[in-house]
């Protein structure tokens, strides 16, 4: 009978230990939970990061909401270029990680979650990447302009200037978030060449002795005329076109 009582002993302390183990890995598991945001409420609502575009810098803000069947849809507003709603897809939260696509400007975000930082620190892909932080919020108001104290009148007559005219010339690239735009008209190609021979001096750009046009080596490139598509540098046929204006 003692040795009976002695197993019986060991079988209660093999499971308070069983006991005190699962105890553990739940407290780790909830410190694991407390870092990251899986829950998908916590990642609904605004968030707001800067895009650096060589000298151009662009205020973005996500907005991030439930779609009503389980997962999740938003979209991003480009603050500097119009503020247009452009439709996120794709939104997803997973092992830390949140990632989303925009269809419209054939781009994509992923990011890590900084538990330090509260923030997500990721990648936007549009071509190239681009660093991207995501801070919790919409970007806060700016700060009014504090008014300059009326200068006081001078003591000596001064004379009136009739008017003053003041002339710059405008930069020979654009970047806006979707687009690179050059300005041909100083390029002495463009005014004694063809349409091709002024392309080839634009940088990323590649254009072989049949006139197709590449960009970053991927022949899938819209031509726009003023901005607009044009019918003519559509089909097979556009390099002998570019070759021949």
């Amino acid at each position: 009978m003692g040795s009976v009582g002695a197993v019986r002993g060991s079988s209660q302390i093999l499971r308070f230990q069983r006991r005190a183990g699962l105890a553990a890995c739940a407290s780790i598991a909830a410190l694991a939970l407390a870092a990251t945001p899986a829950a998908a409420q916590e990642i609904v609502g605004a968030w707001h990061g800067v895009l650096v575009v060589g000298p151009t810098i662009l205020r973005v803000a996500i907005h991030v909401k439930d779609d009503g069947k389980g997962g999740l849809s938003g979209d991003m507003v480009s603050l500097d270029q119009g503020g247009v709603r452009i439709p996120l897809s794709d939104v997803k939260l997973a092992g830390g990680h949140f990632t989303f696509a925009i269809p419209p400007l054939q781009a994509s975000f992923d990011g890590q979650w900084d538990a330090a930082k509260g923030d997500w620190n990721g990648q936007f892909k549009q071509g190239v990447s681009l660093p991207l932080v995501l801070e919790k919020g919409e970007f806060p108001p700016a700060a009014p302009a504090t008014p300059k104290p009326a200068a006081a009148a001078p003591a000596n007559p001064t004379k009136t200037v009739e008017g003053v005219t003041v002339t710059a010339q405008s930069q020979d690239i654009k970047t806006d978030i979707d687009r690179r735009s050059y300005d041909l008209t100083k390029d002495l190609q463009a005014g004694t060449g063809s349409v091709a021979d002024a392309l080839r001096n634009v940088p990323s750009v590649q254009v072989d002795v049949q006139g197709n046009v590449s960009l970053r080596g991927d022949p899938n490139v819209t031509i726009l005329v003023d901005g607009k598509p044009s019918s003519l540098f559509n089909g097979p046929s556009r390099g002998q076109v570019l070759q021949n204006l």
